[in-house]
């Protein structure tokens, strides 16, 4: 993944006036202010799409009306209208500067804006594009509005720079859209429709971008891509796959209320300070997501209580596809976050459970503990042992005092193989001490849960295999 944004030379580039493309999109007027003028707009529209007007069909006019809000018998009367713009092309060429000769596009061709500089906002919102539309190599110095713009076929955005806002909110894509190598600023992608393909690539976006309620009838997959500040796909439905590939999310990602009818894929991506939020979604059975330590933020985040449900959620579908040891890594967080919630009472058995046993997957953690209790057991009881000897009155040098501590301290944590009464006389442990009693009794209490924490790993590590 690649996080080098895509800058580009202009003096590499040709001023959008030299394309004939952006000429006719911009017949009447280009967009002089930092705010769009709509009136100016408006006339814009209505040349582009009643050029362009006559390639549309009977099927289209239902969705071209509802995404462009123009009526169908507006639509209807820019078909049968005979206005033609090469005149005012022509005528608006050389008032642009140009000198060379024109080349005078065709309203059957693809739609070229490739390797231009635009240095005012560019505002095609509304209009129709039935014919392949290509993006590349170009630099936006302000905004990029295509909002409610209807694509019948593909429409590729490779290889560019966005300075300013990308509005694409409430545009249908009917055959998709690529958009690969290209650095964004701000972007909306509310309300969008998309039919057959959705691949986004090695983009970079450094402000926050929104999905919001959008649907996308096809394959959905961002690949190598970064988002530097918050992601928003708040009710987003998903009727296909969907593929989140060695991507970064560096800020707040959010899928709630999403609805995943199909795969959900979240292979090697990388989620830097916030773990996503599933709330409300509705996650297909079919769900792959990386188990691994570098894959996911700290532990020391902001908010516990949306990590936990997120870490439930993933436990949940890896358990459900017999996923053991991926579900079992989400578990560890799930229960590591339980532990931040609430009252220091209600933390800290989480916080034990944690600490011994790393939620039931170590087998170290109980094993160290019980040898160090061992240890400082035996040591505790060699030390009682040696004063008490003349009141005993069963030992007698210090090497048999050790030996004798040793096997009291490990009897006492195993006291359901019954060492204890095997080779210790009754006499003997009724004369001890009450300090050595004590410390035996604490031995016995507190190795219980050490036993359960370390059969715990066992059991889940053989069960894992």
């Amino acid at each position: 993944m690649s996080d080098t944004e895509f800058d580009i030379d202009t003096s590499k580039l040709t001023p959008a006036n030299q394309n004939p493309w952006y000429i006719l999109m911009t017949l009447y007027g280009e967009q002089e202010g930092d705010e769009i003028d709509w009136e100016l707009h408006k006339k814009n529209r209505r040349a582009w799409n009643s050029w362009i007007a006559k390639q549309i069909k009977g099927d289209d006019l239902d969705n071209i009306s509802r995404i462009t809000r123009e009526s169908i018998a507006s639509i209807e009367e820019l078909q049968s209208r005979n206005d033609d713009p090469i005149g005012l092309l022509e005528k608006t060429w050389k008032e642009r500067g140009n000198n060379n000769e024109l080349k005078i596009p065709h309203s059957h061709s693809s739609i070229n804006l490739s390797k231009n500089y635009f240095n005012k906002n560019f505002c095609i919102s509304g209009f129709i594009y039935p014919n392949f539309f290509g993006i590349s190599g170009s630099k936006f110095n302000k905004k990029f509005i295509a909002s409610n713009a209807y694509f019948k076929n593909y429409l590729d955005i490779s290889g560019n720079f966005f300075h300013g806002l990308m509005d694409l909110r409430e545009s249908m894509f009917v055959k998709g859209f690529c958009m690969f190598n290209n650095t964004l600023c701000e972007s909306e992608f509310a309300f969008m429709r998309c039919h057959e393909e959705i691949f986004v690539r090695n983009c970079i976006f450094k402000e926050k971008i929104e999905f919001t309620m959008s649907t996308f009838d096809c394959d959905t997959k961002f690949e190598t891509c970064k988002f530097e500040s918050d992601v928003d796909f708040y009710d987003v439905e998903f009727k296909r796959r969907v593929e989140f590939i060695e991507s970064k999310f560096c800020q707040k990602i959010k899928f709630t209320y999403c609805k995943f009818s199909d795969s959900l894929t979240l292979w090697k991506t990388k989620f830097l300070k916030y773990y996503p939020n599933f709330h409300g979604a509705s996650i297909s059975e079919k769900f792959i997501i990386t188990s691994e330590e570098n894959f996911w933020p700290k532990h020391n985040i902001a908010n516990p209580r949306t990590a936990l449900s997120s870490c439930a959620r993933f436990r949940h579908a890896l358990t459900s596809l017999g996923l053991t040891e991926d579900a079992h890594f989400f578990f560890r967080r799930e229960m590591h976050f339980t532990g931040k919630v609430g009252s220091i009472w209600q933390r800290l058995p989480y916080h034990t459970y944690g600490a011994f046993s790393d939620y039931g997957y170590s087998i170290q953690r109980p094993t160290i503990a019980l040898i160090l209790m061992w240890f400082i057991g035996s040591i505790g009881l060699a030390t009682g042992l040696t004063d008490a000897r003349s009141t005993i009155g069963l030992i007698e040098s210090l090497p048999v005092v050790t030996t004798t501590a040793a096997a009291l301290s490990f009897s006492n944590l195993f006291p359901f193989f019954g060492f204890t009464g095997t080779y210790f006389e009754p006499g003997f442990l009724r004369e001890l001490p009450a300090s050595l009693k004590v410390l035996s009794a604490a031995q016995t209490v507190l190795s219980l849960p050490l036993l359960f924490f370390l059969g715990l790993g066992l059991r889940t590590r053989f069960r894992m295999r």
